[in-house]
């Protein structure tokens, strides 16, 4: 298949457990991938600035952010979905009862998180939403929300998220990308639904996309592409819905196959 189109997760994947990547190498590979007119995307659960951090010499990269609620670049946004007020002011009502649970509201711009949260947690929302605001209520920032993220024990992740499924499958779709953290975004609105949205604006179908990720919240974008591509450090249950599998993150996999199988 002709590769038109390269949509990549960031933590766990693209860049290594140090929060680092091969610069250079992907400088020459996007020399490559711009030769070939191949686009690029960074799709991930995080913050469309936080993840602009990473690129800042490469302006026209093209961002899934949010878990997909937000497709944009630096001159066009492409899709931007916010949850009701009513919405999440349910989901906030339920979800603050339920102890030991930490969570964020999180709009395309800050996130929200309270005052009363560990200095732990407020340090790890900082880490990926720059522009994290302490707040004595959030049930005060219901507005314009696209994502709620939790924080909880590893082992308290999958009895979670099929709580929040069963009791708010309606208007919530809770995804993990492992490690205790868990995205409750707008159902229908993933990273697959993110990259369909830039299939129809740049004219290019899903099949001649390639993917790579690691995480549960990276399943439906890995089965959408014509190749989906798993890491090594995945889980297996992740691996089972890819088409390839590459070396880990901290080997630089999406580089090392993206070296191999893009075009000269």
């Amino acid at each position: 298949m002709p590769i038109q189109l390269v949509a990549t997760d960031i933590d766990g994947t693209f860049i290594d457990h140090h929060s680092r990547y091969d610069r250079a190498w992907f400088a020459r590979l996007y020399q490559r991938m711009q030769a070939h007119h191949i686009r690029f995307v960074i799709a991930s659960g995080n913050q469309r600035a936080h993840l602009e951090e990473f690129f800042p010499e490469t302006p026209d990269i093209l961002y899934v952010a949010e878990n997909g609620a937000y497709v944009a670049d630096a001159n066009q946004t492409y899709a931007l979905s916010h949850y009701q007020d009513d919405d999440v002011r349910a989901l906030l009502d339920y979800l603050t009862a339920i102890p030991e649970l930490h969570m964020s509201v999180c709009t395309a711009d800050a996130a929200y998180i309270r005052t009363s949260e560990p200095a732990a947690n407020k340090q790890m929302t900082r880490a990926f939403c720059p522009d994290t605001r302490e707040v004595t209520s959030l049930q005060a920032h219901a507005h314009n929300v696209v994502k709620l993220a939790l924080q909880c024990a590893p082992e308290q992740t999958t009895p979670l998220v099929t709580q929040i499924k069963t009791r708010f499958g309606a208007i919530a779709h809770p995804t993990s990308s492992g490690r205790g953290s868990i995205d409750i975004i707008q159902p229908g609105l993933d990273k697959a639904y993110g990259l369909n949205i830039l299939s129809q604006q740049l004219a290019i179908p899903l099949q001649n996309m390639v993917a790579f990720g690691d995480g549960g919240n990276d399943v439906t974008m890995l089965e959408a592409v014509g190749c989906g591509v798993a890491m090594a450090n995945a889980p297996e249950a992740i691996k089972a819905h890819a088409d390839d599998l590459t070396t880990s993150c901290d080997e630089q996999g999406v580089l090392a196959w993206l070296d191999q199988h893009l075009p000269q």
